[in-house]
């Protein structure tokens, strides 16, 4: 448990610092600042802008189709899958509950906050920090399910592709349960998705004027095609490398890793 702390105390310090320098107190974080009336308000709600979860919350950030998580990055819906394999095998038990944990967490924090669908965003922005500690129970989805694994992650980062070329992340999005939920530019959002319904036509109508949204491509240059198969390559790319590494790491198991060998020691002088 010691070994944990200065991971906790190094990120706590640097903030802390960083508070000191920005506004000469250790506990005064910028969500204390807002400029807007209306972010003011909110974060003068609760604890700077925190309540308890409500089901409200927790359903739009999740199933909800116009917003939630689920019909942006479908392949999470397999995380319970992997969850269970994990429980069921009692292995990698450590990274399975840092992960469980801090999915949770953060879903509750998001689930609890005033704020919850994070401004002008087309989908539950507050959510991103966890989805990297999805990677281990997505990890663990059996052979026969991963078809659905691949099919799901293509259209999850298709889903991306959306948002990338639209540029709807800029649009004004509130939500007003007293007026009918989301609005968009003070309007009333009815449309079954904010990604298909109101994204997609914007990003079609940029692809047909040969508009490009600001991007690290057209930041270099490149036209907005271009820098779409980069990005595409790029993550191709990354995911082959995942795919040897995981491919090494499966072989070293069937060999009998220096985990199983008993003498890690005796393994590398063997090996």
């Amino acid at each position: 448990a010691w070994a944990t702390l200065p991971g906790l105390l190094i990120p706590l310090s640097i903030l802390a610092a960083y508070n000191m320098a920005v506004y000469n107190q250790p506990l005064d974080f910028g969500y204390s600042h807002e400029v807007e009336q209306r972010f003011q308000e909110i974060m003068g709600l609760g604890v700077m802008g925190i309540r308890l979860p409500t089901l409200s919350a927790a359903f739009h950030i999740s199933v909800d189709p116009k917003f939630g998580l689920l019909w942006l990055s479908p392949v999470v819906v397999l995380a319970p899958v992997g969850y269970w394999v994990l429980l069921r095998r009692r292995r990698h038990v450590a990274e399975a509950a840092v992960s469980l944990y801090a999915v949770t967490a953060i879903f509750l924090m998001n689930a609890a906050s005033y704020l919850w669908y994070g401004g002008s965003a087309f989908g539950p922005r507050l959510l991103i920090s966890g989805l990297p500690f999805l990677i281990v129970p997505l990890a663990m989805v059996p052979e026969r399910g991963r078809w659905a694994l691949i099919g799901l992650g293509l259209l999850s980062v298709a889903n991306m592709v959306i948002p990338l070329v639209g540029e709807i992340q800029y649009t004004r999005l509130e939500f007003r349960p007293d007026r009918g939920g989301f609005h968009v530019d003070g309007a009333s959002f009815t449309g079954f998705s904010l990604l298909y319904d109101y994204g997609l036509p914007k990003a079609l109508a940029l692809i047909r004027t040969g508009q490009s949204p600001w991007t690290l491509g057209s930041a270099l240059g490149m036209p907005l095609p271009v820098s779409i198969v980069a990005l595409f390559a790029m993550l191709a790319g990354c995911l082959s490398w995942l795919k040897r590494l995981c491919d090494v790491v499966d072989r070293s198991r069937q060999n009998g890793g220096p985990h199983e060998s008993g003498d890690p020691r005796r393994r590398a002088r063997t090996g």
